[in-house]
């Protein structure tokens, strides 16, 4: 389990290093990539707070060595009540080969200053 945290309403980049149960490197050549963050495990997609995969939001960064970057918007985030934790995981799949390598709670903390202008 990996866990995150963002403050509400900030961009954020997110490294990812992605790796086998076993811990070795996992090899992203050939795989899409989704991160979805859910306030309920159980909640369709539909209903995800966020969902980002690489045709919006990750760019796989260095494919052999399993690492990409997630890109958070504001608005991924803005509209949520905090503090809340949120469940999150990130698959893989190339062609039928679907895994989830990283689950985990991603934190959204409250941004104190709401007023910049």
């Amino acid at each position: 389990m990996t866990d995150l945290s963002v403050v509400r309403g900030d961009a954020a980049q997110i490294a990812l290093t992605i790796t086998t149960a076993a811990g070795a490197v996992f090899n992203l050549t050939g795989y899409s990539i989704w991160m979805t963050a859910k306030e309920d495990a159980d909640d369709p997609d539909s209903r995800a707070v966020f969902q980002k995969s690489t045709s919006d939001g990750i760019t796989i960064t260095d494919a052999p060595n399993g690492r990409a970057t997630v890109q958070l918007d504001p608005e991924d985030t803005a509209s949520l009540s905090t503090p809340v934790d949120l469940v999150y995981d990130v698959q893989v799949k190339n062609g039928t080969d679907l895994q989830t390598p990283i689950t985990g709670v991603l934190s959204v903390s409250a941004d104190v200053t709401r007023r910049t202008s």
